[in-house]
């Protein structure tokens, strides 16, 4: 459940979606939860830990989405 929902919009806990992060294709290549003021929590599976990252715009560009499940 839940629509997508833009950039402008997203709230705590809203589930984001990457794409072509490193790999050009039709799919998903990252997800993270968005924490507010332009953060998300994401992990890296090279260094195998959680990070509190800023939504740059490096990543911004990557966004192919995002989802509220809860309200």
């Amino acid at each position: 459940k839940g629509g997508n929902l833009d950039l402008s919009v997203l709230q705590a806990g809203d589930v984001i979606y990457f794409k072509d992060t490193y790999d050009n294709g039709r799919y998903f290549t990252h997800v993270g939860i968005y924490v507010g003021n332009d953060r998300v929590i994401n992990t890296n599976t090279e260094r195998e830990k959680v990070e509190n990252d800023f939504l740059t715009r490096d990543w911004k560009k990557y966004f192919a989405g995002a989802k509220r499940f809860c309200k």
